[in-house]
């Protein structure tokens, strides 16, 4: 029995063959596995992208030529292998619009007022009720007042809602409706005195929706004034003598943000009080009960509740 022969040149041509074959494999998977650039030209180009920038795409296109940068505006979309489609002339329009306002509640600007390196501005006690009790406000009437007396609150947010700082303030009071007088039998009234105080101050902020946010604050402040009792019969000094107040207030509230950067807050207060006076000066015209006053409340701590609602304004910065 007699086999064929195969020869050299069939050889060659079964090795063309295949070439020709893998050629066209290679050249089928990556027509179908590359990535495309749509042009505005309606130029369409095959490859990889290597990169695409502010500016131009990098570019490895099939064929002999190994790289190529491509002006981003002079693309329309870009196909990628996986069959992802990024619209790079819809995007190019949407980053063309006009912003958002400032002072407008945007959904990524409802953050704003809490993040660190914000500075709070406050304007505090515009109104308030007032509820005292405690040895320090025996005789006092619970009051509502309009502008009592202010306080101004210059904080800075460390930590996402975590604001810390200081209070200055000041306030009207008849220090008669502060202490009574013992034994007294003498009709006199101080003149109206104001006392000014300042401390630290901390607070928490947390924002619940674009347009409140609740908080919870800390301060201790000191202050300082000068009371003078005058006889309403003769109309001379009976006694003068210094208020040394210290005030530890807890305060729960929520702020109302109008916009981005101001807000109308209301809270409760709670104002733990204590008073001392010092340094007096008593008329020798000065009846016995005076005297009596004097020494009995001379150093003594005295200490005093208010619970207040007030209303107020923030602005962040």
């Amino acid at each position: 029995m007699e086999f064929g022969h195969i020869t050299n040149e069939d050889q060659m041509k079964k090795s063309i063959i295949l070439m020709i074959a893998a050629m066209m494999i290679i050249s089928i998977t990556s027509a179908l596995y590359a990535d495309r650039l749509y042009l505005k030209s309606n130029i369409t180009l095959e490859g990889k992208i290597l990169s695409v920038k502010e500016a131009t795409i990098e570019f490895d296109p099939v064929g002999d030529k190994p790289f190529e940068v491509i002006g981003r505006g002079e693309v329309r979309y870009i196909e990628y292998s996986d069959g992802t489609v990024i619209n790079l002339e819809q995007y190019e329009q949407e980053a063309a619009k006009p912003s958002a306002p400032v002072n407008s509640l945007s959904p990524t600007a409802t953050e704003n007022p809490l993040e660190p390196g914000t500075f709070i501005l406050g304007l505090g006690n515009v109104a308030s009720f007032n509820m005292y009790s405690g040895e320090l406000f025996k005789g006092s009437k619970n009051d509502f007042y309009i502008n009592p007396g202010l306080s101004f609150e210059l904080q800075y947010v460390i930590l996402k809602g975590l604001a810390v700082g200081g209070t200055f303030g000041f306030a009207f009071f008849h220090q008669d409706e502060c202490i009574s007088i013992p034994y007294s039998i003498t009709t006199i009234t101080s003149s109206k005195n104001i006392v000014v105080d300042g401390g630290p101050s901390i607070a928490y902020f947390y924002q619940v929706s674009p347009h409140l946010m609740p908080f919870g604050e800390f301060t201790f402040t000191y202050g300082r004034a000068q009371v003078t009792y005058t006889d309403d019969y003769y109309d001379n000094e009976i006694i003068t003598y210094n208020i040394n107040r210290y005030s530890f207030n807890f305060s729960l509230g929520i702020t109302y943000l109008f916009n981005n950067t101001f807000g109308l807050y209301a809270a409760y207060t709670y104002n733990r009080q204590m008073q001392n006076i010092e340094k007096g000066k008593i008329s020798g015209s000065a009846s016995d009960e005076i005297f009596i006053f004097y020494d009995y409340y001379e150093g003594k701590k005295i200490w005093g509740n208010i619970n207040s609602l007030e209303i107020g304004f923030r602005i962040f910065l």
